[in-house]
């Protein structure tokens, strides 16, 4: 499933999705750019 920016804001405002944190430039047209730590659990 591909997600519009604008519906990945609806389902993030909705709690159907989570990202913490979340940086609002990493919003992209159609997918979210996450960054990795560089220790993983």
């Amino acid at each position: 499933m591909v997600l519009s920016d604008r519906t990945i804001r609806e389902e993030l405002a909705k709690g159907r999705i989570v990202i913490n944190p979340l940086e609002e430039g990493c919003i992209q047209p159609a997918s979210v750019d996450l960054h990795l730590d560089r220790n993983l659990l």
